[in-house]
Protein backbone atom coordinates (compact mmCIF):
# COMPACT_ATOMS: atom_id res chain seq x y z
CA UNK A 1 0.00 0.00 0.00
CA UNK A 2 1.29 3.47 -0.78
CA UNK A 3 2.27 5.84 2.01
CA UNK A 4 -0.50 8.35 2.65
CA UNK A 5 0.50 11.97 2.44
CA UNK A 6 1.37 13.53 5.78
CA UNK A 7 -0.64 16.64 4.98
CA UNK A 8 -3.84 15.36 3.36
CA UNK A 9 -6.22 17.90 1.96
CA UNK A 10 -9.42 15.88 1.66
CA UNK A 11 -10.89 12.46 2.34
CA UNK A 12 -12.70 9.85 0.27
CA UNK A 13 -15.04 7.94 2.55
CA UNK A 14 -16.40 4.65 1.20
CA UNK A 15 -19.60 2.95 2.37
CA UNK A 16 -20.40 -0.60 1.31
CA UNK A 17 -23.79 -2.28 1.61
CA UNK A 18 -24.43 -5.88 2.55
CA UNK A 19 -23.00 -8.46 0.19
CA UNK A 20 -19.86 -6.58 -0.82
CA UNK A 21 -16.45 -7.88 0.16
CA UNK A 22 -14.06 -4.96 -0.27
CA UNK A 23 -13.10 -1.87 -2.11
CA UNK A 24 -9.76 -1.71 -3.87
CA UNK A 25 -7.60 1.33 -4.50
CA UNK A 26 -5.38 0.90 -7.55
CA UNK A 27 -2.62 0.99 -8.79
CA UNK A 28 -1.81 -0.27 -5.28
CA UNK A 29 -4.09 -3.26 -5.97
CA UNK A 30 -4.48 -3.91 -2.24
CA UNK A 31 -7.87 -4.90 -0.87
CA UNK A 32 -8.79 -2.49 1.91
CA UNK A 33 -11.81 -3.55 4.02
CA UNK A 34 -13.79 -0.55 5.20
CA UNK A 35 -13.67 -1.83 8.78
CA UNK A 36 -9.87 -1.43 8.79
CA UNK A 37 -9.55 1.91 7.00
CA UNK A 38 -12.82 3.87 6.89
CA UNK A 39 -11.44 6.61 4.64
CA UNK A 40 -8.62 7.44 2.25
CA UNK A 41 -6.75 10.75 2.49
CA UNK A 42 -5.85 12.25 -0.88
CA UNK A 43 -4.56 15.45 -2.42
CA UNK A 44 -6.22 17.24 -5.28
CA UNK A 45 -3.54 16.03 -7.69
CA UNK A 46 -4.13 12.36 -6.97
CA UNK A 47 -6.20 10.02 -9.15
CA UNK A 48 -7.63 6.93 -7.49
CA UNK A 49 -9.35 4.03 -9.23
CA UNK A 50 -11.79 1.99 -7.16
CA UNK A 51 -12.93 -1.54 -7.98
CA UNK A 52 -15.79 -3.35 -6.28
CA UNK A 53 -16.21 -7.10 -5.84
CA UNK A 54 -19.38 -9.04 -5.10
CA UNK A 55 -19.66 -12.58 -3.76
CA UNK A 56 -22.11 -15.42 -4.16
CA UNK A 57 -25.48 -14.41 -5.57
CA UNK A 58 -24.89 -10.73 -4.78
CA UNK A 59 -24.34 -8.15 -7.50
CA UNK A 60 -23.77 -4.41 -7.56
CA UNK A 61 -27.10 -2.59 -7.53
CA UNK A 62 -25.83 1.02 -7.48
CA UNK A 63 -22.68 3.12 -7.12
CA UNK A 64 -22.85 6.77 -6.09
CA UNK A 65 -20.24 9.50 -5.76
CA UNK A 66 -21.54 12.36 -3.60
CA UNK A 67 -25.06 10.99 -4.08
CA UNK A 68 -24.74 11.05 -7.89
CA UNK A 69 -25.47 7.61 -9.34
CA UNK A 70 -22.78 6.03 -11.52
CA UNK A 71 -24.95 3.02 -12.36
CA UNK A 72 -24.00 -0.62 -11.76
CA UNK A 73 -20.34 -0.18 -12.71
CA UNK A 74 -17.70 -2.34 -10.93
CA UNK A 75 -15.14 0.46 -10.97
CA UNK A 76 -15.03 4.22 -10.69
CA UNK A 77 -12.26 6.81 -10.87
CA UNK A 78 -12.12 9.77 -8.49
CA UNK A 79 -9.71 12.56 -9.42
CA UNK A 80 -9.21 16.28 -8.79
CA UNK A 81 -10.75 16.05 -5.32
CA UNK A 82 -11.43 19.56 -4.00
CA UNK A 83 -13.75 18.57 -1.13
CA UNK A 84 -14.48 15.58 1.04
CA UNK A 85 -16.08 12.94 -1.15
CA UNK A 86 -18.58 10.20 -0.26
CA UNK A 87 -18.38 6.94 -2.23
CA UNK A 88 -21.19 4.43 -1.76
CA UNK A 89 -21.63 0.94 -3.21
CA UNK A 90 -24.84 -1.08 -2.81
CA UNK A 91 -25.31 -4.79 -3.42
CA UNK A 92 -28.35 -6.99 -3.92
CA UNK A 93 -29.13 -10.65 -4.52
CA UNK A 94 -32.41 -9.89 -6.33
CA UNK A 95 -32.89 -10.77 -10.00
CA UNK A 96 -31.89 -8.07 -12.48
CA UNK A 97 -34.34 -7.20 -15.26
CA UNK A 98 -33.29 -6.28 -18.79
CA UNK A 99 -35.83 -4.50 -21.01
CA UNK A 100 -35.67 -4.71 -24.82
CA UNK A 101 -38.01 -2.48 -26.85
CA UNK A 102 -39.07 -3.72 -30.27
CA UNK A 103 -40.38 -1.14 -32.77
CA UNK A 104 -42.86 -3.53 -34.38
CA UNK A 105 -42.47 -5.30 -37.74
CA UNK A 106 -38.72 -4.69 -37.82
CA UNK A 107 -35.74 -6.21 -36.05
CA UNK A 108 -34.09 -4.76 -32.96
CA UNK A 109 -30.53 -5.81 -31.95
CA UNK A 110 -30.65 -7.47 -28.53
CA UNK A 111 -28.37 -9.04 -25.94
CA UNK A 112 -28.87 -10.25 -22.37
CA UNK A 113 -25.91 -9.77 -19.94
CA UNK A 114 -27.31 -12.29 -17.48
CA UNK A 115 -27.13 -15.91 -16.40
CA UNK A 116 -30.28 -17.94 -15.91
CA UNK A 117 -31.41 -20.87 -13.82
CA UNK A 118 -33.31 -21.95 -16.94
CA UNK A 119 -31.97 -20.40 -20.15
CA UNK A 120 -34.58 -21.82 -22.54
CA UNK A 121 -36.33 -19.29 -24.75
CA UNK A 122 -39.73 -20.73 -23.82
CA UNK A 123 -39.08 -19.95 -20.12
CA UNK A 124 -37.44 -16.53 -20.56
CA UNK A 125 -39.91 -15.16 -23.14
CA UNK A 126 -43.25 -16.50 -21.88
CA UNK A 127 -45.21 -13.51 -23.22
CA UNK A 128 -44.04 -14.39 -26.73
CA UNK A 129 -43.97 -18.16 -26.59
CA UNK A 130 -44.93 -20.41 -28.31
CA UNK A 131 -42.67 -19.83 -31.26
CA UNK A 132 -44.58 -18.31 -34.14
CA UNK A 133 -42.74 -16.83 -37.12
CA UNK A 134 -45.82 -14.87 -38.18
CA UNK A 135 -46.11 -13.12 -34.77
CA UNK A 136 -42.52 -12.75 -33.48
CA UNK A 137 -38.99 -13.84 -34.31
CA UNK A 138 -35.75 -14.35 -32.42
CA UNK A 139 -32.69 -14.95 -34.61
CA UNK A 140 -28.95 -15.44 -34.14
CA UNK A 141 -26.32 -15.57 -36.91
CA UNK A 142 -24.48 -18.88 -37.25
CA UNK A 143 -21.13 -18.14 -38.93
CA UNK A 144 -20.38 -21.83 -39.46
CA UNK A 145 -23.36 -22.31 -41.77
CA UNK A 146 -23.57 -18.63 -42.84
CA UNK A 147 -27.27 -18.44 -42.02
CA UNK A 148 -29.64 -17.34 -39.28
CA UNK A 149 -31.08 -19.81 -36.78
CA UNK A 150 -34.45 -19.02 -35.19
CA UNK A 151 -36.37 -19.77 -32.02
CA UNK A 152 -38.77 -21.71 -34.23
CA UNK A 153 -35.84 -23.78 -35.48
CA UNK A 154 -32.74 -24.71 -33.43
CA UNK A 155 -32.31 -21.56 -31.31
CA UNK A 156 -33.54 -22.83 -27.97
CA UNK A 157 -31.46 -20.97 -25.34
CA UNK A 158 -30.19 -17.47 -24.56
CA UNK A 159 -26.51 -16.99 -23.74
CA UNK A 160 -24.61 -14.05 -22.30
CA UNK A 161 -22.10 -12.78 -24.88
CA UNK A 162 -24.28 -13.80 -27.82
CA UNK A 163 -26.13 -11.20 -29.90
CA UNK A 164 -29.63 -11.60 -31.31
CA UNK A 165 -32.24 -9.99 -33.52
CA UNK A 166 -35.69 -9.69 -31.93
CA UNK A 167 -38.83 -8.71 -33.84
CA UNK A 168 -42.50 -8.54 -32.88
CA UNK A 169 -45.53 -7.78 -35.00
CA UNK A 170 -46.53 -4.83 -32.78
CA UNK A 171 -44.29 -2.57 -30.65
CA UNK A 172 -43.56 -4.31 -27.38
CA UNK A 173 -41.40 -4.09 -24.24
CA UNK A 174 -39.77 -7.46 -23.53
CA UNK A 175 -38.50 -8.00 -19.95
CA UNK A 176 -36.11 -10.82 -19.04
CA UNK A 177 -34.81 -11.42 -15.50
CA UNK A 178 -31.60 -13.15 -14.46
CA UNK A 179 -28.45 -12.89 -12.37
CA UNK A 180 -25.67 -10.45 -13.38
CA UNK A 181 -22.24 -11.87 -14.12
CA UNK A 182 -19.55 -11.29 -11.46
CA UNK A 183 -16.69 -13.21 -13.12
CA UNK A 184 -13.41 -11.32 -13.59
CA UNK A 185 -13.76 -11.80 -17.39
CA UNK A 186 -15.96 -13.54 -19.93
CA UNK A 187 -14.60 -15.28 -23.04
CA UNK A 188 -16.91 -15.42 -26.05
CA UNK A 189 -15.82 -18.00 -28.67
CA UNK A 190 -15.87 -16.81 -32.28
CA UNK A 191 -16.79 -19.26 -35.02
CA UNK A 192 -16.10 -19.34 -38.74
CA UNK A 193 -13.02 -18.62 -40.78
CA UNK A 194 -12.12 -16.11 -43.47
CA UNK A 195 -15.02 -17.27 -45.64
CA UNK A 196 -17.73 -17.06 -42.98
CA UNK A 197 -16.29 -15.19 -40.04
CA UNK A 198 -19.00 -12.70 -39.06
CA UNK A 199 -20.03 -13.20 -35.42
CA UNK A 200 -23.05 -11.64 -33.71
CA UNK A 201 -21.88 -10.89 -30.16
CA UNK A 202 -23.05 -8.92 -27.13
CA UNK A 203 -21.45 -7.27 -24.13
CA UNK A 204 -21.89 -9.88 -21.32
CA UNK A 205 -21.83 -7.20 -18.58
CA UNK A 206 -24.35 -4.54 -17.52
CA UNK A 207 -22.04 -1.58 -18.15
CA UNK A 208 -20.25 -0.19 -21.25
CA UNK A 209 -16.93 -1.65 -22.39
CA UNK A 210 -14.58 0.04 -24.88
CA UNK A 211 -13.27 -1.93 -27.87
CA UNK A 212 -9.73 -1.08 -26.75
CA UNK A 213 -10.38 -3.02 -23.50
CA UNK A 214 -11.25 -6.24 -25.37
CA UNK A 215 -8.69 -9.01 -25.82
CA UNK A 216 -8.38 -11.51 -28.68
CA UNK A 217 -7.19 -14.96 -27.60
CA UNK A 218 -5.70 -17.33 -30.18
CA UNK A 219 -4.23 -20.41 -28.54
CA UNK A 220 -1.63 -19.28 -26.00
CA UNK A 221 -1.44 -15.77 -27.50
CA UNK A 222 -3.47 -12.78 -26.34
CA UNK A 223 -3.56 -9.40 -28.08
CA UNK A 224 -5.54 -6.23 -27.60
CA UNK A 225 -8.51 -6.02 -29.97
CA UNK A 226 -7.24 -2.76 -31.48
CA UNK A 227 -3.53 -3.66 -31.23
CA UNK A 228 -1.33 -4.25 -34.29
CA UNK A 229 -0.60 -7.79 -33.09
CA UNK A 230 -4.26 -8.77 -33.50
CA UNK A 231 -4.50 -10.24 -37.00
CA UNK A 232 -7.25 -12.75 -36.14
CA UNK A 233 -10.20 -10.34 -35.83
CA UNK A 234 -10.90 -7.19 -37.80
CA UNK A 235 -10.19 -4.07 -35.71
CA UNK A 236 -13.80 -2.87 -35.84
CA UNK A 237 -17.05 -3.42 -33.94
CA UNK A 238 -20.22 -2.77 -35.94
CA UNK A 239 -23.56 -1.56 -34.60
CA UNK A 240 -26.84 -1.42 -36.53
CA UNK A 241 -28.59 1.98 -36.43
CA UNK A 242 -31.86 0.77 -37.96
CA UNK A 243 -30.85 1.64 -41.52
CA UNK A 244 -27.07 1.11 -41.68
CA UNK A 245 -24.06 -0.46 -39.98
CA UNK A 246 -21.59 1.89 -38.32
CA UNK A 247 -18.27 1.23 -36.62
CA UNK A 248 -18.37 2.03 -32.88
CA UNK A 249 -15.79 2.04 -30.08
CA UNK A 250 -18.04 1.30 -27.09
CA UNK A 251 -20.18 -1.82 -26.61
CA UNK A 252 -23.26 -0.94 -24.59
CA UNK A 253 -25.18 -3.59 -22.63
CA UNK A 254 -28.45 -5.16 -23.84
CA UNK A 255 -27.46 -4.78 -27.51
CA UNK A 256 -25.91 -6.96 -30.20
CA UNK A 257 -22.85 -6.11 -32.28
CA UNK A 258 -20.82 -7.65 -35.10
CA UNK A 259 -17.15 -8.59 -35.26
CA UNK A 260 -15.33 -10.29 -38.13
CA UNK A 261 -13.06 -13.27 -37.53
CA UNK A 262 -10.45 -13.44 -40.31
CA UNK A 263 -8.59 -16.71 -39.62
CA UNK A 264 -9.45 -20.36 -39.26
CA UNK A 265 -9.11 -22.10 -35.92
CA UNK A 266 -10.17 -21.32 -32.35
CA UNK A 267 -10.44 -17.61 -31.49
CA UNK A 268 -12.12 -16.02 -28.46
CA UNK A 269 -13.08 -12.45 -27.62
CA UNK A 270 -12.39 -11.70 -23.96
CA UNK A 271 -14.45 -9.07 -22.10
CA UNK A 272 -13.05 -7.66 -18.82
CA UNK A 273 -15.23 -6.98 -15.78
CA UNK A 274 -14.36 -3.28 -15.86
CA UNK A 275 -16.39 -0.36 -17.16
CA UNK A 276 -14.80 1.77 -19.91
CA UNK A 277 -15.83 3.91 -22.85
CA UNK A 278 -14.18 4.55 -26.18
CA UNK A 279 -14.29 7.63 -28.40
CA UNK A 280 -17.39 8.59 -30.33
CA UNK A 281 -17.73 6.99 -33.79
CA UNK A 282 -15.64 8.86 -36.34
CA UNK A 283 -16.11 9.28 -40.05
CA UNK A 284 -14.22 6.69 -42.11
CA UNK A 285 -10.60 7.61 -42.64
CA UNK A 286 -7.33 6.06 -43.74
CA UNK A 287 -7.24 2.69 -41.92
CA UNK A 288 -4.29 1.66 -39.81
CA UNK A 289 -1.62 -0.09 -41.85
CA UNK A 290 -2.66 1.40 -45.19
CA UNK A 291 -0.74 3.96 -47.24
CA UNK A 292 -3.84 4.77 -49.26
CA UNK A 293 -7.38 3.43 -49.44
CA UNK A 294 -10.65 3.60 -51.34
CA UNK A 295 -13.93 3.45 -49.41
CA UNK A 296 -17.22 2.42 -51.04
CA UNK A 297 -20.67 2.69 -49.43
CA UNK A 298 -23.87 1.38 -51.03
CA UNK A 299 -27.11 3.30 -50.42
CA UNK A 300 -30.73 2.71 -51.34
CA UNK A 301 -33.26 5.11 -49.92
CA UNK A 302 -32.61 5.49 -46.17
CA UNK A 303 -30.53 2.30 -46.00
CA UNK A 304 -26.74 2.30 -46.27
CA UNK A 305 -24.01 -0.27 -45.76
CA UNK A 306 -20.88 0.13 -43.69
CA UNK A 307 -17.97 1.28 -45.88
CA UNK A 308 -15.94 -1.35 -47.71
CA UNK A 309 -12.30 -0.27 -47.49
CA UNK A 310 -9.68 -1.39 -50.02
CA UNK A 311 -6.17 -0.07 -50.36
CA UNK A 312 -2.44 -0.61 -50.38
CA UNK A 313 0.10 -0.88 -47.62
CA UNK A 314 3.50 -2.28 -46.81
CA UNK A 315 2.26 -5.87 -46.84
CA UNK A 316 -0.74 -8.01 -47.58
CA UNK A 317 -3.33 -8.76 -44.90
CA UNK A 318 -1.96 -12.30 -44.51
CA UNK A 319 1.42 -10.80 -43.65
CA UNK A 320 0.08 -8.68 -40.84
CA UNK A 321 -1.59 -5.56 -42.23
CA UNK A 322 -5.32 -5.91 -41.50
CA UNK A 323 -7.68 -4.07 -43.80
CA UNK A 324 -10.99 -5.77 -44.30
CA UNK A 325 -13.86 -3.38 -43.79
CA UNK A 326 -17.21 -4.53 -45.14
CA UNK A 327 -20.83 -4.95 -44.12
CA UNK A 328 -21.94 -7.61 -41.63
CA UNK A 329 -24.84 -9.87 -42.67
CA UNK A 330 -28.17 -8.06 -43.00
CA UNK A 331 -31.03 -8.52 -40.55
CA UNK A 332 -33.01 -11.74 -41.06
CA UNK A 333 -35.57 -9.99 -43.24
CA UNK A 334 -32.75 -9.25 -45.69
CA UNK A 335 -31.25 -5.95 -46.70
CA UNK A 336 -28.56 -4.20 -48.63
CA UNK A 337 -25.04 -5.67 -48.39
CA UNK A 338 -21.72 -4.84 -50.01
CA UNK A 339 -18.71 -7.16 -49.80
CA UNK A 340 -15.27 -7.07 -51.36
CA UNK A 341 -13.13 -9.81 -52.82
CA UNK A 342 -13.18 -13.56 -52.90
CA UNK A 343 -13.01 -15.47 -49.60
CA UNK A 344 -9.46 -15.27 -48.28
CA UNK A 345 -8.36 -12.62 -50.80
CA UNK A 346 -6.12 -9.90 -49.41
CA UNK A 347 -7.66 -6.46 -49.28
CA UNK A 348 -4.33 -4.68 -48.89
CA UNK A 349 -1.86 -4.94 -51.75
CA UNK A 350 1.79 -4.10 -51.51
CA UNK A 351 2.30 -0.53 -52.66
CA UNK A 352 5.67 -1.52 -54.16
CA UNK A 353 3.97 -4.04 -56.47
CA UNK A 354 1.61 -1.38 -57.75
CA UNK A 355 4.21 1.36 -58.24
CA UNK A 356 7.06 -0.74 -59.58
CA UNK A 357 5.07 -3.18 -61.70
CA UNK A 358 2.53 -0.68 -62.96
CA UNK A 359 -0.20 -3.34 -63.02
CA UNK A 360 -3.64 -2.27 -61.80
CA UNK A 361 -4.77 -3.28 -58.32
CA UNK A 362 -8.15 -4.92 -58.78
CA UNK A 363 -10.89 -5.91 -56.34
CA UNK A 364 -14.26 -7.62 -56.80
CA UNK A 365 -17.32 -5.98 -55.21
CA UNK A 366 -20.53 -7.95 -54.63
CA UNK A 367 -23.73 -5.95 -54.20
CA UNK A 368 -26.78 -7.84 -52.94
CA UNK A 369 -30.05 -7.43 -51.07
CA UNK A 370 -31.28 -4.32 -52.90
CA UNK A 371 -34.96 -3.78 -53.58
CA UNK A 372 -35.41 -4.48 -57.27
CA UNK A 373 -36.20 -3.16 -59.73
CA UNK A 374 -34.78 0.16 -58.63
CA UNK A 375 -31.55 2.08 -58.17
CA UNK A 376 -28.59 1.83 -55.82
CA UNK A 377 -26.00 4.54 -55.25
CA UNK A 378 -22.32 3.73 -54.70
CA UNK A 379 -20.56 6.53 -52.82
CA UNK A 380 -16.81 6.43 -53.53
CA UNK A 381 -14.23 8.14 -51.34
CA UNK A 382 -10.45 8.22 -51.62
CA UNK A 383 -8.01 8.45 -48.71
CA UNK A 384 -4.45 9.67 -49.38
CA UNK A 385 -4.59 8.48 -53.01
CA UNK A 386 -1.19 8.86 -54.76
CA UNK A 387 -0.87 11.55 -57.41
CA UNK A 388 -1.74 10.25 -60.85
CA UNK A 389 -3.80 7.30 -59.62
CA UNK A 390 -7.04 6.61 -61.49
CA UNK A 391 -10.03 4.58 -60.25
CA UNK A 392 -12.08 2.43 -62.61
CA UNK A 393 -15.46 0.84 -61.84
CA UNK A 394 -16.66 -1.97 -64.06
CA UNK A 395 -19.36 -4.58 -64.60
CA UNK A 396 -17.84 -7.58 -66.44
CA UNK A 397 -21.26 -9.14 -67.09
CA UNK A 398 -22.60 -5.96 -68.70
CA UNK A 399 -19.30 -5.31 -70.50
CA UNK A 400 -18.58 -1.77 -69.30
CA UNK A 401 -15.84 0.01 -67.34
CA UNK A 402 -15.86 3.70 -66.47
CA UNK A 403 -13.54 6.10 -64.69
CA UNK A 404 -14.75 7.25 -61.27
CA UNK A 405 -13.40 9.88 -58.88
CA UNK A 406 -13.12 10.26 -55.13
CA UNK A 407 -16.24 11.96 -53.82
CA UNK A 408 -18.38 10.72 -56.73
CA UNK A 409 -21.74 8.96 -56.39
CA UNK A 410 -22.43 6.32 -59.05
CA UNK A 411 -26.00 5.17 -59.75
CA UNK A 412 -26.53 1.49 -60.60
CA UNK A 413 -29.54 -0.63 -61.43
CA UNK A 414 -30.66 -2.82 -58.53
CA UNK A 415 -31.16 -6.48 -59.39
CA UNK A 416 -32.83 -9.19 -57.32
CA UNK A 417 -29.73 -11.36 -57.56
CA UNK A 418 -26.23 -10.44 -56.42
CA UNK A 419 -24.32 -8.16 -58.74
CA UNK A 420 -20.54 -8.44 -59.15
CA UNK A 421 -18.54 -5.33 -59.97
CA UNK A 422 -14.83 -4.59 -60.22
CA UNK A 423 -12.85 -1.68 -58.83
CA UNK A 424 -9.37 -1.03 -60.21
CA UNK A 425 -6.70 1.43 -59.12
CA UNK A 426 -3.95 2.16 -61.63
CA UNK A 427 -1.62 4.81 -62.97
CA UNK A 428 -3.07 4.39 -66.45
CA UNK A 429 -6.04 2.75 -68.12
CA UNK A 430 -7.88 -0.25 -66.66
CA UNK A 431 -6.83 -3.79 -67.49
CA UNK A 432 -10.21 -4.60 -69.06
CA UNK A 433 -10.60 -1.57 -71.33
CA UNK A 434 -13.51 0.88 -71.40
CA UNK A 435 -16.86 1.07 -73.08
CA UNK A 436 -19.31 3.94 -73.40
CA UNK A 437 -22.47 2.55 -74.95
CA UNK A 438 -25.99 3.90 -74.90
CA UNK A 439 -28.67 1.26 -74.36
CA UNK A 440 -31.93 0.49 -72.59
CA UNK A 441 -33.12 -2.84 -71.24
CA UNK A 442 -36.01 -4.06 -69.09
CA UNK A 443 -36.07 -6.33 -66.04
CA UNK A 444 -37.58 -8.53 -64.80
CA UNK A 445 -39.04 -9.40 -68.17
CA UNK A 446 -41.64 -11.01 -68.22
CA UNK A 447 -43.00 -9.16 -65.17
CA UNK A 448 -46.01 -9.23 -62.84
CA UNK A 449 -45.97 -6.09 -60.67
CA UNK A 450 -43.44 -3.44 -61.67
CA UNK A 451 -40.76 -3.50 -64.35
CA UNK A 452 -37.51 -1.55 -64.39
CA UNK A 453 -36.37 0.22 -67.56
CA UNK A 454 -32.59 0.45 -67.24
CA UNK A 455 -30.85 3.20 -69.19
CA UNK A 456 -27.08 3.07 -69.70
CA UNK A 457 -25.98 6.57 -70.71
CA UNK A 458 -22.48 7.79 -71.69
CA UNK A 459 -23.45 11.30 -70.49
CA UNK A 460 -26.26 12.92 -68.54
CA UNK A 461 -29.40 13.29 -70.66
CA UNK A 462 -33.17 13.73 -70.56
CA UNK A 463 -34.92 10.39 -71.07
CA UNK A 464 -38.49 9.76 -72.25
CA UNK A 465 -40.15 6.35 -72.45
CA UNK A 466 -43.54 5.85 -74.18
CA UNK A 467 -45.36 2.58 -73.36
CA UNK A 468 -47.49 1.37 -76.29
CA UNK A 469 -49.81 -1.63 -76.71
CA UNK A 470 -49.66 -3.88 -79.78
CA UNK A 471 -52.17 -1.65 -81.58
CA UNK A 472 -49.77 1.31 -81.15
CA UNK A 473 -51.99 3.10 -78.63
CA UNK A 474 -50.22 5.14 -75.95
CA UNK A 475 -50.61 3.55 -72.51
CA UNK A 476 -48.21 5.58 -70.37
CA UNK A 477 -45.38 8.12 -70.69
CA UNK A 478 -42.40 8.15 -68.32
CA UNK A 479 -40.04 11.12 -68.19
CA UNK A 480 -36.78 11.68 -66.34
CA UNK A 481 -34.94 14.96 -66.62
CA UNK A 482 -31.14 14.88 -66.59
CA UNK A 483 -30.73 11.17 -65.93
CA UNK A 484 -27.13 10.68 -64.72
CA UNK A 485 -24.30 9.27 -66.78
CA UNK A 486 -24.01 5.54 -66.24
CA UNK A 487 -27.02 3.54 -65.15
CA UNK A 488 -30.43 4.80 -64.13
CA UNK A 489 -33.76 3.05 -63.76
CA UNK A 490 -37.28 4.20 -64.57
CA UNK A 491 -40.08 2.13 -63.04
CA UNK A 492 -43.37 1.25 -64.74
CA UNK A 493 -45.92 -0.08 -62.25
CA UNK A 494 -48.00 -1.79 -64.94
CA UNK A 495 -50.69 0.90 -64.85
CA UNK A 496 -52.08 3.17 -67.54
CA UNK A 497 -52.01 6.95 -67.44
CA UNK A 498 -55.43 6.84 -65.71
CA UNK A 499 -54.07 4.57 -62.94
CA UNK A 500 -55.73 1.31 -64.05
CA UNK A 501 -53.78 -1.96 -64.15
CA UNK A 502 -53.20 -2.96 -67.77
CA UNK A 503 -54.05 -6.43 -68.99
CA UNK A 504 -51.42 -9.14 -69.36
CA UNK A 505 -49.86 -9.11 -72.79
CA UNK A 506 -47.05 -7.69 -74.91
CA UNK A 507 -46.17 -3.99 -74.83
CA UNK A 508 -43.52 -1.85 -76.48
CA UNK A 509 -41.36 0.70 -74.66
CA UNK A 510 -40.09 3.32 -77.13
CA UNK A 511 -37.33 5.42 -75.58
CA UNK A 512 -35.46 8.58 -76.48
CA UNK A 513 -32.28 9.91 -74.82
CA UNK A 514 -30.95 13.01 -76.54
CA UNK A 515 -30.86 12.23 -80.24
CA UNK A 516 -30.76 8.45 -79.69
CA UNK A 517 -33.89 6.29 -79.86
CA UNK A 518 -34.78 2.65 -79.51
CA UNK A 519 -37.45 0.18 -78.40
CA UNK A 520 -37.73 -2.64 -75.86
CA UNK A 521 -40.36 -5.40 -75.89
CA UNK A 522 -42.16 -5.90 -72.54
CA UNK A 523 -44.24 -8.92 -71.49
CA UNK A 524 -46.77 -8.64 -68.63
CA UNK A 525 -48.04 -11.87 -67.10
CA UNK A 526 -50.68 -12.72 -64.46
Amino acid sequence: MRQLTSTPTHRITPTIGAGGTSWVATPDSVAIPTAAIPHLDVTAAERTDFRFTATGANAISNVTVDLVSQGVVPNVTIANVVANTALSVSFSSALWNVDISTPGQSYAPAGWPLTFADSTVATLLPTLWPSDDSRWRLAHWDPTSSRYVYASDSLGKLQAGAGYWLATMAPQLITVGGHPINAASVSVPLAGGVASGWNQVANPYRFPIADSALRVVVGANTHGFTAVGNTAVEHAVYDYTGSAYVSVHTLQPNRSYWVHKMVDGAVSLKFPNLSSTGPAPALPGLPDGAEWAVGVVARQGATATAPVMMGAGAASRDEGTPLRRESPPPAPQGGLTLHAGEPGEAHVRQISDLVAGGAPTRWVLELAGAEAPGEVQLVIDGYALPAGMTLWLGDPAAGWTREVHAGETVTLAAHASARRLTLEASFGGPASGTTATLAMSAYPNPFRGAIGLRAALPASSDVRVRILDLQGRLVRTLDRALAPAGESVMLWDGRSASGELVRPGVYLARWQAGAATGAVRLVKID
